[in-house]
C-alpha cells in the first residue's frame, strides 16, 4: 500500500488490478499475481478478519471493479478471503526455493499452511522429502473438511484459530479444537495449538485472565504444543511471553484433580 493504512469508505469504488500495483484509496492488488482474474461478479471479498469487504461489480480487462460494502482500514500484507472455492497453488514458487534452501542447510521441520487435503500433504512431503518432520496447519474449512485424510499422511498438526475464525464463524472455533485435538491425539499424531494465546501481552506485561484460562484449557484437551505468534513477532514483550507460558505449563503439570487450594499457594 502507498501508505501505512488507507480509509476504505462505505460506497465507493475501488479496482482491483491483474497486475501487482501500489495501493491507494481507489485502487490495491492481491498476491499471488493476477489472482484476481479468477474473481467473478457477485463475488464478496473480505480483507483483514473482516476490517473491509468489497463486492466484485464488474470486471474489465485488466481489473475488478469493487464496491465498498463495509469501510475500513488496510495496511500492506493483510490476508484476503474470498465467499467460495478457488483454485490456489499449495506451493508457491517462493516456497519451492524456501524449501531449497532450508534443505540444504539442513532444516528439519516443515511447516505446511494452508493444508487443504492429502493431495497437498502428499505434494509437500515430497518437495521436504521423507526424513524431514511435517507439520500440517489446519487454518481453513477445506483443512477441516478433509481432516481425517490430512491427519494420515502428516506427522503433526497445527491449529491455527486465527486464521480459521476468517473462514468459520467464531464462536465454533473452541468446538473445532476440541474435535481436531481429540482426532489427532485418536491416530497418536502431536497437534499445536496457535493464535491469541496471549494476544493482551502484545501491548502490556500481564495476559488477561481470559487468555490465562483458555491456556490452560488448551493443554487440559491434551494439546502437544503451544505456539506464540504476533506476542513474539511483533510484540513488546517478547521474552515475558515465552516466561509466561513456561509459567502456566509448570502450573498445569504441577496440579490434579486432588491438589488442595493450600498446595496451589505453596506452588
Amino acid at each position: 500500500m502507498r501508505s501505512e493504512r488507507i480509509f476504505y469508505k462505505k460506497g465507493d469504488y475501488v479496482k482491483i488490478h491483474f497486475d501487482d500495483i501500489e495501493g491507494d484509496s481507489r485502487n490495491i492488488s492481491f498476491a499471488p499475481r493476477g489472482i484476481a482474474r479468477e474473481f467473478r461478479i457477485g463475488d464478496i471479498l473480505s480483507v483483514d478478519f473482516h476490517e473491509v469487504s468489497l463486492r466484485i461489480e464488474s470486471i474489465s480487462r485488466n481489473y475488478c471493479n469493487a464496491l465498498i460494502t463495509n469501510e475500513g482500514l488496510v495496511s500492506s500484507n493483510k490476508a484476503v478471503d474470498l465467499n467460495r472455492e478457488i483454485d490456489l497453488r499449495s506451493i508457491t514458487e517462493k516456497d519451492e526455493k524456501a524449501i531449497e534452501i532450508s534443505r540444504k542447510m539442513d532444516v528439519g521441520h516443515f511447516a505446511l499452511s494452508f493444508a487443504s487435503d492429502e493431495r497437498a500433504v502428499e505434494i509437500f512431503r515430497k518437495k521436504v522429502g521423507n526424513d524431514s518432520y511435517l507439520i500440517s496447519k489446519i487454518e481453513c474449512l477445506s483443512g477441516l473438511k478433509n481432516l481425517q485424510a490430512i491427519i494420515g499422511r502428516t506427522d503433526a498438526l497445527l491449529i491455527d484459530r486465527g486464521d480459521l475464525s476468517r473462514q468459520t464463524p467464531v464462536e465454533k472455533i473452541p468446538f473445532f479444537q476440541r474435535r481436531i485435538i481429540s482426532l489427532s491425539k485418536s491416530k497418536a499424531k502431536p497437534v499445536f495449538v496457535a493464535t491469541n494465546l496471549l494476544e493482551t501481552m502484545v501491548a502490556t506485561k500481564q495476559p488477561s485472565r481470559a487468555e490465562v484460562n483458555d491456556v490452560i484449557s488448551t493443554l487440559d484437551m491434551s494439546a502437544s504444543g503451544l505456539v506464540l505468534a504476533a506476542e513474539t513477532a511483533i510484540g513488546k514483550y517478547p521474552v515475558e511471553c515465552v516466561e509466561m507460558i513456561s509459567r502456566l505449563i509448570r502450573q498445569y503439570e504441577y496440579w490434579t484433580p486432588n491438589t488442595s487450594i493450600q498446595e496451589l499457594l505453596l506452588n
